[in-house]
């Protein structure tokens, strides 16, 4: 099972597992270039997923951990 994960608001990030095993992490700071960036996490979704080669398609389900749901 493949998952993405969201963490919303202060310090945007994201997190894919695959399996029970995480196989990577990045923050939107990283990709938008503003420290603790509470963007919603659009580019560091695309390079995360390019990163490991997958397809958004693939992607089974999707947790939020956040108090705002956009």
């Amino acid at each position: 099972m493949k998952v993405l994960s969201l963490h919303l608001g202060h310090n945007a990030t994201v997190a894919l597992a695959e399996d029970g095993k995480i196989v990577g992490v990045l923050s939107q700071e990283k990709c938008d270039n503003v420290k603790n960036s509470a963007e919603f996490p659009a580019q560091a979704i695309t390079a995360l997923l390019r990163q490991v080669d997958w397809n958004k398609s693939e992607i089974d389900k999707i947790l939020i951990a956040s108090n705002d749901v956009y």
